[in-house]
């Protein structure tokens, strides 16, 4: 099979009627030579912007759109066409040999501007010969002496010979002509202002009343077609443009779901004019600020296709990846039917300073309005689920942070809340505890108890402050262990503990017995030398809003102070 050609056509200033009518003959001459054709489209909206909200800077994305131009790399395309003179509205003298440099090992064709490096054909009309017979014959045949001229932009080779053209016709035929009477335009519509300037500092009412009647003079028929067809244009392009809301909802819908976000992206495409429709996505979101060098991503994912009805969406670890040291041969489009060319514009995804990727579109010239919009559209989700990556990431690093807080904090108020030597509640811990219960218990009898552990001083004199810190230890088991889950046990002092839990005194006596038996028991099996005892008191209160629990402890410390005169009296065994 006879290898079919990939032609990438760089142009710009899109929304220019010039560029409309190049790219409808590159895409006619594409159809009938059988070539693939890549437009890669730039935006020069500036003069728009200005002829409709005046000079704001923020609303210039000129340099954004006009990256697409390094994404020729992805494609790999056997030969380029450069429409310089829809560039060079953007590109400044110093710009154009590094723009062009970058493609000077690719056979390239410029048109509309000269080749100066040998290396390119070029192609453009004879603007000088032309223009000088129109001005020639307005002076010579016509007589007309008076003139003021709008001239195309500054740096564009087809404008630049054209205005020399009426400047040296004006100079041979001795018309008074200078600069005063030369206005500046961009080749678009957005002129208005200059043409009123013009006409305001060159007033000739003779010469503007004949402006007008040769208006009058132009045949209603061409006219009406020309009007009928434009409104009709209009029409469509209307209609459509109420349907590019649609492909956001679908996408805002499914942001949850990545695979369906980007397919949802391209469901509605079809039917917009789409025969077929790629959407890319580079490595990582890529920041592009104004006036900064733009480094182009070296991949890109194809995460979504159209083709015809049919809709593929790929998993992230399954995407087909294109990058620029082998774009697969050009082949950045998947089609069915390998034995039809296609002809498909590249549209940039942004979304202020961020390029996402691209969006391919096998269109025809006349849906590029609308594709223009369709683009904008999905680049702003782009950001949008970017945001709500973001947002989900942030979300989760903050409930890990709370999660590790919590557990600080458990970790802070056990350590604020607990005796390290015994695992029991501290004072502090004690007190807040056991107002927690009285609030929680309001009615109920709580049983308060107050034990101390019997000769602590001669059990540090005599075996040392490590035997002392054991029997201390000792001490805070058997009261949790009699107490149980449902009381709190605290250590108050140096050998003081306080213990409450519901219930009455007679329940009270039931717990002192039970110290007592785990105490002999202990001290009847243990190989220590010294008796580990302790001597409790109780009282008892009703849980109340009110209740002072300093007095509740008082009074089960007087308790104690009773039962502490019947203590042991000596601490060592004897043996």
């Amino acid at each position: 099979m006879e290898k079919r050609y990939t032609i990438g056509v760089m142009i710009g200033n899109a929304n220019s009627p010039h560029t409309m009518n190049l790219m409808q003959g590159i895409f006619h001459a594409a159809k009938s030579m059988d070539v693939n054709v890549l437009f890669f489209l730039g935006i020069h909206s500036s003069y728009y912007y200005k002829s409709y909200f005046g000079e704001d800077t923020e609303d210039d994305y000129d340099y954004q759109f006009n990256v697409v131009y390094d994404y020729q790399a992805f494609a790999d395309a056997d030969a380029l066409i450069i429409a310089y003179g829809s560039l060079c509205i953007f590109l400044d003298e110093k710009e154009r040999k590094t723009f062009l440099d970058k493609y000077k090992d690719k056979p390239c064709v410029l048109v509309e501007e000269r080749d100066h490096s040998g290396k390119a054909t070029s192609i453009i009309a004879d603007n000088y010969h032309g223009m000088y017979a129109v001005a020639e014959h307005l002076v010579r045949n016509h007589g007309y002496r008076r003139f003021t001229y709008l001239a195309g932009p500054h740096g564009n080779t087809d404008a630049n010979e054209r205005r020399q053209a009426v400047f040296d016709v004006m100079n041979a035929y001795k018309v008074s002509f200078d600069e005063s009477r030369v206005a500046y335009g961009d080749f678009s519509s957005c002129v208005q202002q200059q043409v009123n300037q013009l006409l305001d500092e060159n007033a000739d009412k003779r010469a503007i009343e004949n402006l007008l009647l040769r208006k009058r003079q132009i045949h209603d028929k061409i006219l009406s077609h020309i009007i009928k067809r434009e409104k009709e244009k209009f029409s469509t392009f209307q209609q459509e443009s109420w349907f590019v809301p649609l492909i956001s909802r679908d996408m805002l819908c499914h942001m949850d779901d990545e695979r369906e976000f980007y397919r949802r992206s391209l469901v509605k495409l079809q039917a917009l004019g789409a025969e077929a429709s790629y959407f890319y996505i580079f490595e990582h979101p890529t920041a592009h600020f104004r006036n900064e060098e733009w480094h182009c991503p070296k991949r890109m994912y194809l995460t979504a296709y159209q083709s015809g009805e049919d809709i593929i969406a790929y998993e992230e670890d399954k995407r087909p990846e294109v990058v620029t040291t082998f774009a697969g041969e050009g082949k950045i489009t998947r089609r069915k039917n390998h034995a039809q060319n296609y002809v498909a514009t590249i549209f940039c995804l942004f979304s202020g300073e961020i390029q996402y990727g691209i969006l391919v579109a096998d269109i025809y010239s006349a849906y590029l309005s609308l594709f223009y919009l369709i683009s904008r559209q999905i680049g702003n989700m782009l950001r949008m689920y970017q945001m709500s990556e973001e947002q989900k990431t942030m979300q989760r690093k903050l409930e890990i942070l709370v999660r590790e807080i919590q557990e600080k904090n458990e970790v802070l108020n056990f350590i604020s809340e607990s005796d390290a030597l015994t695992g029991c509640m501290n004072r502090r811990g004690f007190i807040e505890k056991t107002l927690q219960m009285n609030r929680d218990h309001e009615g109920e009898e709580l049983l308060i108890l107050f034990a101390d552990l019997d000769h602590l001083k001669e059990i540090n004199d005599s075996f040392g402050h490590i035997e002392g810190d054991f029997s201390i230890r000792h001490c805070a088991e058997v009261l949790k262990k009699v107490v149980g889950a449902d009381g709190i046990v605290g250590r108050i002092g140096g050998d003081e503990f306080c213990v409450v839990t519901l219930g009455n005194l007679k329940d009270g006596q039931q717990i002192i017995e039970r110290i007592r038996e785990e105490s002999d028991a202990f001290n009847c099996t243990s190989d220590k030398e010294y008796y580990v005892e302790l001597s409790a008191g109780c009282t008892s209160v009703i849980c109340r809003n009110g209740l002072v629990i300093a007095d509740a402890l008082r009074e089960a410390d007087r308790a104690l102070y009773e039962v502490k005169k019947l203590r042991r009296n000596f601490v060592k065994k004897i043996r």
